[in-house]
């Protein structure tokens, strides 16, 4: 293969991510209309790759609505990622147990590359609640688990954030957040990733003492306060070392979020 050739097939593979990036919980329907315009790119193209990848059982098209859809071919996929990445029964009842004690949503992130992703996500019971969905990506560029994950992210990573952010005009720098969050052993956040939400964040450390995640509660402003923070901060070092203590460090020893060499 030539290198023009390579290119044009690494393009090509990104381009197809970007179709599949397009749907997402509550959107798993859209015309082509729809897909070319979410994902950049011409209808010509969209329609070559997702042909493709309907002859690989990664997309559907239903033929009397023409919409596409994702295929079964991902149920494959989503069970070695479930494996891989879900957390224990155990886990996720207590986690659902303090979720519900406290009224508000509890949540484990873990960084991948630029991004921080939910691996398990327990929705407060009240009824203004805060509602991500499970491995949904978002930039490290806000929120009290970003401050978190990014202690021990490699300095490219952290140098990236801060050029994003001094474009963005955000007012602080990742630097700052980190460093508060390494000196108070938590990170907070109030409206900083979606206006009126809050978040409170701690690590969350494999048997062995690396850092595998944020362990994080989130809720609206008016309920997570600068006052209530501390009470909150202190409930999550309570179930802290008990899900820790759960996850397997063989199993995520391979994985970017095991401790870096100082």
């Amino acid at each position: 293969m030539t290198e023009a050739e390579e290119g044009a097939t690494i393009r090509s593979i990104s381009r197809a991510f970007a179709l599949i990036r397009c749907f997402s919980p509550g959107v798993d329907s859209l015309s082509l209309q729809e897909l070319a315009a979410r994902a950049e790119l011409p209808k010509s193209t969209a329609v070559r790759i997702l042909g493709a990848l309907r002859a690989e059982g990664m997309i559907d098209r239903d033929p009397l609505t023409h919409t596409y859809s994702p295929g079964l071919g991902f149920l494959h996929w989503t069970q070695i990622a479930g494996h891989r990445w879900g957390v224990p029964v155990s886990v996720t009842e207590l986690m659902r147990s303090t979720a519900h004690r406290l009224g508000e949503s509890l949540s484990i992130y873990v960084r991948s590359g630029d991004s921080r992703v939910a691996i398990a996500h327990i929705p407060g019971n009240r009824s203004l609640r805060h509602v991500i969905s499970v491995g949904e990506a978002m930039p490290l560029l806000a929120g009290a688990s970003s401050w978190i994950l990014l202690q021990e992210a490699p300095p490219e990573i952290v140098e990236r954030i801060e050029r994003l952010l001094r474009e963005r005009s955000s007012g602080f720098t990742a630097r700052e957040r980190i460093t508060r969050s390494l000196n108070q052993g938590h990170a907070t956040s109030r409206g900083e990733r979606e206006a009126g939400v809050a978040g409170v964040s701690i690590r969350l450390e494999l048997p062995d003492g690396a850092l595998f995640g944020a362990l994080t509660i989130g809720g609206p402003t008016s309920r997570i306060t600068e006052t209530e923070a501390p009470g909150l901060v202190e409930e999550l070092r309570q179930i802290a070392p008990i899900i820790g203590a759960q996850l397997d460090t063989r199993r995520y020893a391979s994985t970017q979020w095991t401790k870096l060499p100082r």
